[in-house]
C-alpha cells in the first residue's frame, strides 16, 4: 500500500516531467510571440512615418493656399 511518502514522490514527479513538457510546447510558441511582436512594430512605424509625411504636406499645402487647417 503506498503511503504519504510515496503518493508525495509520485506527485513530484508528475510535476517534474509536466514542467518539461510545458517548457518544450512553449518554446515556439515564444518565439512566435516575439516574432509577431517585431513584425507589429515594424507595420506601426511605417504607417505612423508615413502619417507624419503626408501630415507635413497636408499643412504645407493649407500654408500656400491660407486654408484654416
Amino acid at each position: 500500500m503506498l503511503d504519504k511518502e510515496d503518493i508525495r514522490k509520485i506527485e513530484e514527479l508528475l510535476e517534474k516531467n509536466l514542467e518539461t513538457k510545458l517548457k518544450i510546447h512553449l518554446k515556439p510558441i515564444k518565439s512566435d510571440i516575439a516574432e509577431i511582436r517585431r513584425e507589429t512594430k515594424q507595420v506601426v512605424n511605417f504607417f505612423d512615418n508615413e502619417y507624419l509625411g503626408l501630415r507635413s504636406r497636408v499643412e504645407r499645402i493649407e500654408e500656400v493656399l491660407n486654408l484654416k487647417p
